[in-house]
């Protein structure tokens, strides 16, 4: 099975290396982003099970003034491990892995909260989001319900689980409702506010503890 997108966006700028099956040499060893590993396996009739990533996310390096210098001392210090080198190469670690592709991509799929799952078990055990759902969507590691339409406006409650903590968050929009929009504003001023937008689909989103909380603001939002 081919990897995912999301799998691969994970890798960055990476090193690829095809191992001869009968040996312990290496076939080919190549770089690229996105699938071009296994397009370039695909394409040569190979094994997939045998192709390796030895770097990955090498754009780490784009930052300093000397990319291929840093990296390639941090290459050297990670292979050869000499005693007097006290710093080790920055990234390092987590850069030259030397691990199979598809042992890569089955961690990251295990790694890989299932969003829809969570989505479907949040509206379903809460009466009044259900009630009042107008569309719900899951894409990646985030999820969002919006609720039906309240005089020109909506409420949309938002889990991103893109980082270590999930960020959850309370929209509210109208398109040409501005003046209610800032009177939630004010109403909402000790929330933590998360973002706002103006013009013709003015909205303000606020930070919230948790999806608890996020449903109790969404009650009020509904009258319920």
């Amino acid at each position: 099975m081919k990897p995912s997108n999301e799998f691969f966006k994970t890798l960055g700028k990476y090193i690829y290396g095809y191992k001869n099956p009968d040996g312990e040499g290496w076939d080919y060893i190549g770089k690229g982003s996105g699938a071009r590993a296994y397009d370039h396996v695909e394409d040569k009739q190979l094994e997939w099970t045998n192709c390796y990533v030895i770097a990955r996310n090498l754009e780490r390096y784009d930052e300093k003034n000397d990319p291929a210098q840093f990296s390639m001392e941090a290459f050297l210090i990670h292979f050869f491990k000499p005693e007097l080198n006290s710093v080790k190469g920055r990234y390092q670690e987590d850069t030259y892995i030397m691990s199979r592709f598809e042992g890569l991509f089955e961690k990251h799929q295990d790694d890989q909260r299932k969003m829809w799952e969570e989505l479907y078990v949040f509206v379903s055990t809460r009466p009044v989001i259900s009630q009042f759902n107008g569309l719900m969507s899951s894409r990646g590691r985030t999820f969002e319900v919006e609720s039906t339409s309240i005089d020109g406006l909506c409420c949309v409650i938002k889990c991103d689980a893109t980082n270590t903590e999930d960020v959850i968050s309370v929209r509210f929009k109208g398109r040409q409702r501005a003046h209610v929009i800032k009177q939630i504003k004010k109403r909402c001023s000790d929330l933590e506010l998360y973002g706002e937008g103006t013009g013709a689909d003015p909205w303000v989103s606020f930070k919230v503890a948790d999806l608890d909380e996020a449903v109790e603001l969404w009650r009020d939002f509904v009258g319920a």
